[in-house]
């Protein structure tokens, strides 16, 4: 009747010729995306005219009637801002159609938004507070020799804040978090300033602004895309992105030579000493995407010595700057991917007074020197149908590195002096997948005489059988999964260095070698599996060519699951060691179980025992080792709003060791009894 009542006033201009509600439907002239100003007009179509005398309609924004100031002309109903403007965020805009008896009828619906101040359609604020607390109740040792029980309880919170917000055009958004710690050697910055480090700190924050064709970043962000000269390094700063087009994007950075933190320096830029700055463009060459990029990438940048207070260390000022190109690509419908890099540095350490202190120190000279890799894989064959829906495929890789020696990147972690090569092959014949790989390293390449030259040689080969996805069929499961694994590596030096005070038993090689085969079944409850290693040493030095080593480990294990509620998880293990060069064999064996129980939805008790024991052949020296672990953790009662879990734990560790040559027995005992609570409030 209410509805009724506002229509009345509105019957002189709503009112026309008409038939009946069935036949009458409303266009309007909102956008498409559904976003419209707060000043925007708003016009309903009607598809025929209205019976004055007989029908009406009547126009709701939200829960709001806005039938009043519609005007009517013809078959058209026009809102105009002059008035009043459109409510802010997202209504619905409901056409009502009002018959001569009274009733309403909906015959259009259409939900819209209405964009915000300086155009933004949306703001997400998303605060997040996490608070946690860990305390240790009491400890205790034995025998206790003067043994204090260490007590603590240590409080931490962490603050994230999100903000987003959304314009037509673009998008701005903030995240930043908070650290905070009720003892100062917590805190965050405490190694760098001690007693003055404040107890809530700031972690890290990053402000953007991303449109379509332009991105900018500043605070902690990742800048430089080439692994040779600054990839993806992580420090405040602030970094420029750039896409004009499909084909093309650029980015440039700019970030402090190191990982910096707290209220100061918010950029990171204040230190001119101490800043690198990277940039690239890249280019799709060809119209389909990913089948050939270049990209161009430049790094220049200097970093001063920067160490904690408490470190004990020598730095030295550094700077390089460096040129390189990376191509990607793909062809042959895909079966072919590859990737190749080149980079030039030129490094040099500048003068350093920290480091000098007063002395006269041989300059450093500047060198430039490069770096180079090859990637490719090829599909020989690719879902080859070998029939009842079996398939075969093959591929092969190679994997080509050379580090120059010196090469050095203040904005990379890259090994100098380094020449690796790889080639793998990797096949799926029916399910049945294998794994090969070969690939040998080395280093001193500009055959420097006074250097040792090493070399490493590693094969690795691997094969699962999956027998039960292989032989489907009512009794598969009883088929084990069996897996070999293959790993040989040889390391060795070249030759003997010439004038460096080597002799030949100076010379490393050694080659290790290790077979390992497991069988795995998998049943509903309950899972089964048994695993066998073997490992051999083989030292191939002068001089220590009996210094070998040969090992075996069994190990078996099994989970049960009686329960949904419940788990149960039993391993044990046997090792057999033996010294070549000793003729002395250790065994060892090792029991376990872990078992885990849900009794509530969110509550979990866990309890864990081992029990490991050693000894050699000749029973003259034994070692044993017992640890005992219960905890539980739950959700706090009632505290479902804040997501509070709380836990205890107590753990307990015995050990001994007995050596009857040496006549020496040592027991020992420790335990400890921790807890802890934490909730969260808000977030996405």
């Amino acid at each position: 009747m209410a509805r009724c009542g506002v229509l009345l006033a509105a019957l002189s201009f709503l009112i026309v010729p008409a038939i009946g509600a069935q036949d009458l439907t409303v266009q309007t002239n909102l956008p498409g995306d559904g976003f419209v100003q707060r000043d925007a007009s708003v016009e309903l179509t009607l598809s025929r005219p209205l019976d004055r005398t007989r029908e009406a309609v009547a126009v709701f924004i939200g829960e709001t009637d806005f039938t009043g100031l519609f005007r009517a002309s013809g078959q058209t109903l026009a809102f105009s801002p002059q008035v009043a403007t459109l409510p802010a965020g997202e209504s619905d805009l409901v056409v009502y159609h009002v018959s001569e008896e009274g009733a309403w009828s909906e015959v259009a619906r259409e939900t819209f938004r209405v964009e915000g101040t300086f155009g933004f359609r949306r703001r997400d604020v998303s605060p997040k507070l996490d608070v946690g607390v860990k305390a240790q109740l009491d400890e205790g040792q034995k025998p206790d020799e003067g043994f204090e029980p260490n007590t603590f309880q240590n409080v931490d919170a962490t603050l994230d804040l999100g903000v987003e917000q959304i314009h037509a055009a673009f998008t701005l958004g903030l995240d930043a978090t908070v650290l905070g710690v009720n003892h100062q050697e917590n805190a965050l910055r405490f190694r760098d300033r001690g007693e003055e480090a404040p107890k809530a700190d700031l972690s890290s924050y990053k402000a953007t602004f991303r449109s379509d064709v332009v991105g900018i970043e500043v605070g902690h962000v990742r800048a430089g895309r080439n692994s040779y000269l600054m990839n993806g390094f992580s420090a405040r700063g602030a970094t420029l992105s750039l896409t004009p087009g499909s084909r093309v994007d650029a980015e440039v950075g700019v970030t402090n030579g190191s990982s910096v933190v707290g209220w100061d320096d918010l950029v990171g830029l204040d230190d001119g000493d101490h800043r690198l700055m990277s940039a690239s463009v890249g280019l799709e060459a060809l119209s389909t995407p990913g089948a050939l990029r270049v990209e161009l990438s430049y790094m220049d940048g200097s970093k001063l010595p920067r160490s904690g207070f408490n470190q004990g260390q020598i730095s030295d000022a550094e700077k390089s700057s460096g040129l390189g190109v990376r191509v990607q690509g793909q062809g042959l419908g895909r079966r072919l991917r590859f990737e190749a890099g080149f980079a030039e540095s030129t490094f040099d350490n500048p003068e350093d007074p920290t480091l000098e202190q007063g002395q006269d120190l041989v300059a450093v000279r500047e060198e430039s020197r490069q770096a180079r890799f090859v990637n490719g894989d090829l599909d020989l064959l690719k879902n080859l149908s070998l029939g009842a829906n079996r398939r075969a495929r093959l591929s092969v890789g190679i994997r080509h590195e050379r580090v120059d020696p010196l090469y050095r990147s203040v904005g990379a972690s890259v090994g100098a002096d380094q020449l690796q090569n790889q080639y793998d092959v990797r096949a799926d014949i029916a399910g049945i997948a294998v794994q090969a790989s070969l690939s040998d390293s080395e280093d001193n390449l500009d055959r420097i005489a006074s250097i040792l030259t090493s070399n490493t040689e590693r094969r690795s080969l691997t094969v699962g059988v999956p027998l039960p996805t292989i032989f489907r069929g009512e009794n598969s499961a009883w088929l084990p999964a069996l897996q070999y694994r293959l790993n040989r590596n040889h390391q060795f030096g070249e030759a003997l260095p010439e004038n460096g005070g080597f002799s030949a038993d100076h010379v490393p090689d050694q080659e290790n070698t290790t077979h390992s085969a497991s069988a795995g079944w998998r049943f509903s409850k309950v899972d089964l599996s048994y695993k066998v290693d073997l490992s051999e040493q083989d030292n191939r030095q002068t001089g220590r060519e009996q210094a070998d080593f040969k090992g075996r480990v069994d190990a078996i294990a099994v989970g049960l699951k009686p329960h949904g509620t419940l788990s149960l998880n039993v391993d044990v293990s046997w090792e057999e060691a033996e010294s070549i060069e000793r003729e002395e064999i250790d065994h060892s064996r090792r029991y376990g179980v872990r078992a885990n129980w849900r009794p509530f939805q969110r509550s979990t008790l866990a309890v864990s025992y081992s029990d490991t024991f050693k000894e050699d052949d000749a029973e003259t020296r034994e070692q044993g080792n017992t640890s005992f672990d219960v905890r539980w953790s739950s959700a706090v009662p009632g505290a479902s709003g804040v997501n509070g879990q709380y836990f205890i734990r107590y753990a307990r560790n015995e050990s001994t060791r007995v050596d009857r040559v040496r006549d020496v027995a040592d027991d020992r005992e420790r335990w400890s009894v921790n807890a802890g609570l934490s909730f969260s409030l808000g977030g996405r």
